[in-house]
């Protein structure tokens, strides 16, 4: 069993946005945190597809959100992805990211 965690830090040029959903995909159990509160948990194995479950109602304040998102592995190979999008399902634009969480930009 591993434990692949990835802090990451997304900040946003657009201001506050809500009204957000976050599609998440794992293989196999995961947990996303955001700005350290859990928003997301996926307590079983599976298999990987990219939008396995949908998350609505989330929201990111102006300027840095501190993203964590854990996927646990319990056989085989593991992937995880997260995308945001907005209620009508359209990409939301304006965000960065970076894998370094100690990253000023």
């Amino acid at each position: 069993r591993d434990l692949h965690s990835f802090p990451t830090r997304r900040s946003s040029d657009l201001g506050e946005q809500r009204g957000l959903q976050m599609l998440v995909g794992s293989d196999d159990e995961a947990k996303v945190y955001l700005n350290g509160k859990e928003i997301y948990k996926a307590p079983v194995e599976r298999s990987f597809i990219g939008e396995q479950d949908r998350v609505p109602d989330i929201a990111l304040k102006a300027g840095l959100n501190v993203l964590v998102f854990k996927v646990v592995n319990e056989e085989a190979g593991w992937m995880g992805a997260i995308r945001f999008t907005d209620a009508q399902g359209n990409p939301v634009k304006g965000i960065k990211v970076t894998l370094d969480p100690e990253a000023k930009n």
